[in-house]
């Protein structure tokens, strides 16, 4: 009996996490987006590791490969530091479209 009781104590304590964590600042930009318009690639995968988002995507020339970009959170966007500048990605909060400086996205549900 103590082994279910943990059992059952351990899935409400991921589920209370997963709840926190859905609610945090930045949790709306996590998951997989498809691209509907612009010249980026077709597909990003945005991970949140602590207080750092990883967006992975298809390398342009080599779409098998996966590049990978760290950014943060600031004013409710995501801010990339590169060598070119620092770019953002945000949500139109109108349509809830990732909107980057290479195109446009929607959420794969």
């Amino acid at each position: 009996m103590t082994t279910l009781t943990n059992l059952i104590a351990i899935g409400l304590t991921l589920s209370v996490t997963s709840a926190v964590v859905a609610g945090e600042p930045g949790s709306e930009f996590v998951g997989k987006w498809k691209k509907v318009a612009g010249r980026g690639p077709d597909t990003e995968v945005i991970e949140r590791h602590g207080d750092v988002f990883v967006i992975k995507s298809p390398k342009l020339l080599m779409p098998t490969e996966t590049e990978q970009t760290s950014a943060q959170l600031r004013d409710g966007s995501l801010e990339i530091a590169g060598e070119l500048g620092r770019r953002t990605l945000h949500i139109d909060r109108t349509d809830g479209h990732l909107i980057t400086t290479h195109g446009e996205y929607t959420r794969v549900k």
